[in-house]
Parts: structure tokens; C-alpha cells; sequence
């Protein structure tokens, strides 16, 4: 699978602090192996629909054909 990150996400990534944002970039890669993954949810009406959770960030990304589009990193909080 080819993984995309959209301008908005890497912003979000921009703010995080290096620890959460190592851990983040370690499940992005991870997502090659999508569907084989624990912690990703489809996501009811809403866009983007998918979600990865990665401790208190969820990684919000879309699936189309052989692609993934990271869309937003969000904290929890901020997510939905």
C-alpha cells in the first residue's frame, strides 16, 4: 500500500512532542500492513473513515483502492 500524508497532517505532526511523534510515525509506516492491524477503527459518518490509535492521538486517514491518506493527527480531545 502506498501511505499519503496530506498537508494538514504533517502540520498536526509539527506540534506534537518527540516521543509521541516517533511512536506516531512507527504505526504510520505500520499501515502497510492494512487491514492486519489492531487499533484502526472504521469511523460512522465521518470523514475521513478510518481511524489509528496511537496512545492519546488518533491518526485520522481514508483508504481508497491501494492508497491510504493520512488526513489529520489529532489528540483525542480534538479528534472528532
Amino acid at each position: 500500500m502506498i501511505i499519503v500524508v496530506e498537508r494538514a497532517a504533517a502540520k498536526d505532526i509539527i506540534g506534537i512532542s518527540e516521543p509521541f511523534k516517533n511512536q506516531i510515525k512507527k504505526k504510520i509506516a505500520g499501515l502497510q500492513n492494512y487491514p492486519n492491524l489492531t487499533n484502526i477503527k472504521k469511523l460512522k459518518n465521518y470523514s475521513p473513515t478510518h481511524r489509528l490509535r496511537v496512545g492519546n492521538y488518533r491518526v485520522l486517514f481514508d483508504v481508497e483502492d491501494d492508497k491510504i491518506i493520512i488526513g489529520r493527527i489529532k489528540h483525542r480531545k480534538e479528534a472528532y
